[in-house]
This record gives structure tokens, C-alpha cells and sequence, in this order.
């Protein structure tokens, strides 16, 4: 009966079922809608039952995909713990595997993970740059143990504890008319050129700005889009639009660029994890960065 199943087809389902959401799970999947709906149809007629209740347009599971769900993540697990221990074998019996947003350098990430490590000199970590929007599916699938990034809409099994709070900033080409302006009324921004990045690479903070711009009657005129606020701000610098990102993006000291502040806009970030399966050394290294962020605030 489950000749042709691979683990590919748990991964596409899983994500799924974590976010009950054709469109979230394809997007932490870095796959198309049309082919994640192809994958289910084929893991449905391989294991011979429906495991959807309702499709279209809340995704909801059947008492078996709701069985089905755990097992396979379940399976996810003990596929990465084979790996795992592989490593042990290798003498890397105390790794974690941990995952980053491209912005997380912004946020002293790698000062966190180096006072980590002096903390556990016995830790080893194994870090992955993935958009914010896969990591509570890669968390799901047991392929990290903990997420660091801004604060994400990730699901019930997934426990999030912030770190900080950080502004956020209007970046405008040094040459701009209201570049002069200690603080930057939006309203006056509505219409020109706009530099932002795709919803994929982080959906929370993505709709978060939108509604800033709603709200403040910014609507963007042309819309440049960014690889992430690195390339953000180069093109702001090249005189491309104006963007918003964390106030920690100035330690990019890009010649250019002015940061203004937006009254009344801030962000935060943290760590996630599964509310389950930590080991020892994940729970340790969960401990001394909420540490850290005590000692800092």
C-alpha cells in the first residue's frame, strides 16, 4: 500500500496540516500552489484514504489526515534523528540546528550565538539561512530545532518567546526633499516609488508594513521589489524608492540612506520552537538567550 510514498510527501502534507492553508504552505514549501494540491491528491490515492475533510477555501483535516498528521510528523522526526545520529557518530553528539532570516544579522545574531557558545562550550551549532515564512515548517518536519527571526503567525504547536522590540524606520535616498526631516510624516511619501521584498520571504512583517501604510495613507506608487534589506537598502541608495525596514538595518551603514523615524511602528523578534520533542540542548541554549535578552533589557 505505500509503495511509491517518500518523505517528500509527508513534508508537502505536514506543512499543510500545520497551516491548514494552501497558500501559507506552499509558500514555507518554496513550491507553487498547483503543485503542492498535485502532491496531496498523490498521497491521498497512495495511502488509500481521504485525509482532507474541506479544501477550498479553509483547509480542514479528516479524523484520519488528523491521525495521519502526527505519524507523519512523527516519522519526520525519526528520519532526522537517523541523520542526527550520524553526526554523534562523528564526534557532534551536542548539535543544534537553528535557523535564521536574512535580517537576523541585523539583530546580533551572530553576538547572540557566539556568548552561546562560550556559555555551552560543549554546543555545537549547525545554522541555516531560511525565509521566515519555512521555519515553522522545517521546524514541523524536524529538519532545525529553533527559529530565530521576527515574530511570525506560525500555528498552535509553535511556541515563540520574544527577545525585543525594535523600531521601525522610513529609509529615504540622502538626496530627498524630506530627507532633512527628523521624523517623517508617511502621508507625504503617498504615491512615490516603494522598495519592499515578497510576502514569501517574511508574511507577518509583510502584512505588518501594509497596514502601516493603510493606515497612514502611504499608498506606494511603483513597487521595486528586494531580495532582503541588504539589497533593500542599495537600491533605496541608487535612488530607486524609499523602503521601511528595523532600526538595526543602519549597522549596514549604507552610504545614501537616511533612517526618519515612523511614530508609533516597531517590530519584534525571538526564538520558536516546536512546544515539543526539545532536547537537553535545546532547552539549554532556549535558556541562555532568553538570558541574554534579560541581561540586555
Amino acid at each position: 500500500m505505500i509503495d511509491g510514498l517518500e518523505l517528500r510527501h509527508l513534508r508537502y502534507f505536514v506543512a499543510l496540516a500545520g497551516e491548514l492553508h494552501y497558500g501559507r504552505a506552499a509558500d514555507s514549501l518554496g513550491v507553487s500552489q498547483p503543485l503542492l494540491s498535485r502532491q496531496i491528491r498523490e498521497l491521498e490515492r497512495l495511502v488509500g484514504v481521504p485525509l482532507l475533510a474541506r479544501t477550498r477555501p479553509v483547509v480542514e483535516l479528516s479524523p484520519s489526515g488528523r491521525d495521519f498528521f502526527e505519524q507523519a510528523q512523527q516519522t519526520l522526526r525519526q528520519a532526522e534523528s537517523a541523520v542526527r545520529a550520524a553526526h554523534r557518530a562523528m564526534g557532534e553528539p551536542n548539535l543544534v540546528r537553528i535557523a535564521f532570516e536574512p535580517c537576523s544579522v541585523f539583530h546580533g545574531f551572530a553576538k547572540v550565538a557566539a556568548e552561546s557558545v562560550r556559555d555551552m562550550p560543549e554546543l555545537r551549532l549547525d545554522i541555516r539561512d531560511f525565509p521566515v515564512a519555512e521555519h515553522a515548517n522545517r521546524l514541523r518536519a524536524g529538519e532545525i530545532d529553533v527559529a530565530y527571526a521576527h515574530r511570525n503567525d506560525s500555528g498552535s504547536d509553535i511556541e515563540f518567546h520574544s527577545l525585543g522590540w525594535e523600531p521601525l524606520m522610513a529609509l529615504l535616498p540622502a538626496r530627498h526633499p524630506l530627507a532633512r526631516q527628523r521624523k517623517l510624516p508617511l502621508h507625504a511619501m503617498s504615491g512615490e516609488p516603494f522598495v519592499f521584498w515578497r510576502r514569501a520571504i517574511a508574511p507577518a512583517c509583510h502584512d505588518y508594513i501594509l497596514r502601516i501604510l493603510a493606515s497612514r495613507m502611504a499608498e506606494p506608487g511603483a513597487v521595486h521589489y528586494a531580495a532582503d534589506h541588504r539589497n533593500a537598502l542599495e537600491l533605496v541608495s541608487m535612488c530607486l524608492g524609499w523602503a521601511i525596514a528595523p532600526a538595526c538595518a543602519r549597522r549596514v551603514r549604507q552610504t545614501g540612506v537616511v533612517f526618519r523615524e515612523i511614530p508609533d511602528a516597531r517590530i519584534e523578534f525571538g526564538i520558536s520552537h516546536l512546544k515539543t520533542h526539545n532536547g537537553a540542548q535545546v532547552k539549554a541554549l532556549i535558556r541562555s538567550w532568553c538570558a541574554q535578552a534579560g541581561r540586555r533589557s
